[in-house]
């Protein structure tokens, strides 16, 4: 009994190591295979699904059909020459074990003689392309030496590291946060600068790219920046004169009115 017990396990194993695993994406087309060698004339084909085989598509007597299953309506396609089956805009609800059964002849003249091929399992699994990282254009700034430019790549995904390309080369810096990665370039105004930012998860990379343009560099934009930073250094610093010039006076509103309650 022992024997018996141990060779129905090594047997399962055996079935659960040569079953086939394949990945596709949503939306997108997958062709999963039989066992059918070149040679095999094939006679009948049997593609289902669920422990209860359920058909989803057969050939028999000569006639194909794709029809069976509603999951399936006008998504399948068998090959009578190799068996295989395509299945066309996947969705999520498609990622399950399909399995196919088929008989064969080794003479495509001859039908009488047919052979029983061993089932194969198929396990497919479907899932979302990574997403195109988010290219922004954060800052730029024309100066003597050159033009200056931060950009921001964003993924809406989770869990992914970023790279970027800068051309034509160029002096960069860039760092990644938890979140997403920042880039600055000095480059040349006078040239096109082209930036790609790729995501990266796992196996899969999606590639941004991204032109900027930059300001020439000019002594009337220079000085009119000059002027606003000016500008802004004398209002910051006038804001604050006024806010200390208000305290002082409540303050001192605050003291006369205690002095007049001590009198």
């Amino acid at each position: 009994m022992r024997l018996l017990t141990l060779l129905v396990s090594v047997l399962h194993v055996v079935h659960m190591e040569t079953m086939e695993k394949v990945s596709a994406y949503v939306g997108e087309s997958v062709n999963l295979t039989s066992a059918a060698k070149n040679g095999q004339s094939l006679v009948r084909i049997e593609w289902s699904i669920y422990t209860n085989t359920t058909w989803i598509a057969t050939f028999r007597d000569g006639k194909v059909n794709t029809e069976r299953h509603p999951q399936f309506k006008k998504r399948l396609h068998l090959n009578t020459k190799s068996g295989d089956l395509t299945i066309t805009n996947l969705t999520l609800k498609d990622a399950m074990i399909y399995s196919v059964e088929f008989i064969y002849s080794d003479e495509p003249s001859s039908s009488t003689t047919t052979n029983q091929a061993q089932p194969k399992k198929i396990e497919l699994e479907v899932k979302y392309r990574l997403q195109a990282p988010t290219i922004q254009k954060i800052a730029s700034s024309a100066t003597r030496e050159g033009c200056f430019i931060t950009l921001n790549c964003s993924s809406s995904e989770k869990d992914v590291s970023f790279s970027w390309k800068v051309s034509p080369p160029s002096m960069n810096s860039w760092r990644t946060e938890k979140g997403p990665s920042y880039i600055l370039v000095l480059t040349d105004p006078k040239q096109d600068l082209n930036v790609t930012c790729s995501s990266t998860k796992g196996e899969e990379t999606a590639h941004q790219d991204f032109s900027a343009e930059c300001e020439v560099f000019t002594e009337e934009s220079s000085n009119l920046r000059d002027r606003w930073i000016l500008l802004f250094v004398f209002g910051t610093f006038g804001g604050v004169v006024l806010i200390l010039l208000i305290y002082r006076c409540e303050k001192t509103k605050s003291d006369e009115a205690a002095d007049l309650l001590m009198a």
